[in-house]
C-alpha cells in the first residue's frame, strides 16, 4: 500500500507518494494538486508495477505527444473523424507538441482551457469539442500503454466549459 504526505505547507501543499518497486520504497513529488488526486496516482503506480511494468516511467522513454497523437488522428474511423482530425491539428498540437505525454497534467490542460477563453476566438462548444478530442486520446493512449492517467477526467465539474441544458 502506497503512502501520500505534504512536503509543503496547508495553504501550499507539495503532495508526495511512496511506493514499493522492486523490494524498496521509492518516494516521488506527485505533482497534484489534491492530496485525493495523488492518492489516485499512487494507486495507479501500484496497478502498473502488479502488472509487471514499470512504476513511473523515466522521461528518456516517455512517449513524445505529436508522434502519438498523429497515430491517434490517423486511426480515427468515426464519422467526424475529418472534423476531429482538423480540430486536433489545428487546436491540441500547437499547445502540446514539444511535450511528453507524461508532462501532460491536469494544470497543462487547464492553462489550455484558460488560454483558449483568454483569445475569445472559440465558442465554450469548441472549447468543450477539443477537451473531448484530448481526453478521447488520453483514453486511447491508456488502452495502449502511452499514458497512465486522464488529466482531461481530473478537471473539476465548476472549471468545465458550460453545457446547454435543453
Amino acid at each position: 500500500m502506497g503512502t501520500v504526505f505534504n512536503r509543503g505547507t496547508k495553504d501550499s501543499p507539495n503532495w508526495y507518494v511512496g511506493y514499493r518497486e522492486n523490494g524498496r520504497w521509492v518516494y516521488k513529488a506527485s505533482r497534484q494538486p489534491t492530496k485525493a488526486l495523488a492518492k489516485r496516482w499512487v494507486s495507479e503506480i501500484e496497478s502498473r508495477i502488479a502488472r509487471g511494468n514499470v512504476g513511473i516511467e523515466d522521461q528518456e522513454d516517455a512517449p513524445q505527444f505529436k508522434a502519438t497523437f498523429d497515430a491517434f488522428l490517423d486511426g480515427l474511423t468515426n464519422r467526424n473523424a475529418a472534423d476531429d482530425r482538423s480540430r486536433g491539428r489545428r487546436h491540441l498540437l500547437p499547445q502540446f507538441e514539444r511535450k511528453r505525454i507524461a508532462d501532460i497534467d491536469l494544470g497543462a490542460v487547464m492553462e489550455w482551457i484558460d488560454e483558449q477563453r483568454a483569445a475569445g476566438e472559440l465558442s465554450d462548444a469548441s472549447i468543450r469539442h477539443n477537451m473531448n478530442l484530448l481526453s478521447r486520446f488520453f483514453s486511447w493512449a491508456i488502452a495502449r500503454g502511452k499514458a497512465s492517467i486522464n488529466p482531461v477526467r481530473q478537471i473539476p465539474m465548476g472549471s468545465r466549459p458550460s453545457q446547454s441544458v435543453k
